[in-house]
Parts: C-alpha cells; structure tokens; sequence
C-alpha cells in the first residue's frame, strides 16, 4: 500500500468483488490514486478484484458500495467537473463519506463538524458547488413562522 496515505483501515478478511471487465480495467487506471485514498486493491482476473484496505472514513459494511459508487460517480463526470484525477475521486469520496441529511448526531459531533467546516478553504459550498451555508435576514424568518416582523429603526 502507498505510505503517502496514512488513514487506511485493513480489511480483517479481503473483500471480493466482481466487477465487469470494464471496471476492473477502470479500477486498474485509477489504482495509484485510490492507493492514495485509502484504497488497497488486488486483480485476481478479469473480472474480480480484491479490496484489502479502505479510508477510515468508510462505515463498516459500506466497503464495497463506497467504491462501486465511487466508480459510477468517476464514469458519469470524468473530465466534465475536475480536470484532475485525484481531486474527481477525493470530491467523490467526500460525498459518499458525507454526513446525509437524517443522519443523528451529537452535540459534539455538530460542532465539531461546523469547526471543520470552517477549516476548509472553501467553507461554503460543497465538492460539487452546492452551498453548505445560507443566509436569512430575521425578517425573512420572522415571516416564514407567521410572526410579523420586529420594526426596524427605519419602520419607526
């Protein structure tokens, strides 16, 4: 495995996949830039590979969709959004493994996810552009739970 890429988690028993052979020769295209994601994969022939270690972000029991739709994602936008490789699989990788709306979190969880946001040279959109943060003006608010506004200094 690439020492580049420090937060991979060992498989305790090799994960087989079959793939079609277009995959497999997919996956053997990108296998550098996977090794530096996290991902350890082996061929053992056309059409079934073996996936050994996976980012530790990864959920457990999620090993192999996380790299079918990392895949999927790879053949639908390949070229058309990121120019580079490895940025496309990272952007990938960072939605997969993203928190979905629904999912319960804690106190801690939430403001630790917030302080990380801030920490991103982009906070406020999403890999794919989507925006992370919006802004409401009270009077907005005030309107959309029926309450009628506070006077401003304006109003008065």
């Amino acid at each position: 495995m690439n020492r580049e890429f420090q937060y991979a988690q060992k498989l305790l028993f090799p994960l087989r996949i079959e793939l079609p052979a277009s995959d497999v020769a997919l996956v053997k295209e990108l296998q550098p830039t996977l090794e530096k994601l996290g991902f350890q994969i082996t061929f053992v022939d056309d059409h079934t590979i073996e996936l050994l270690s996976v980012p530790q972000d990864i959920p457990g029991n999620r090993e192999q969709q996380a790299l079918l739709d990392m895949l999927h994602y790879y053949k639908e936008h390949a070229v058309l959004e990121y120019p580079d490789q490895r940025e496309q699989l990272a952007a990938s990788f960072a939605c997969k493994a993203a928190i979905k709306s629904g999912d319960a979190l804690s106190d801690e969880e939430v403001e630790q996810l917030i302080a990380d946001l801030y920490q991103c040279s982009a906070p406020y959109v999403c890999p794919h552009g989507r925006p992370t943060v919006l802004e409401f003006p009270l009077k907005e608010l005030d309107l959309r739970f029926g309450r009628t506004p506070a006077p401003t200094q304006e109003s008065q």
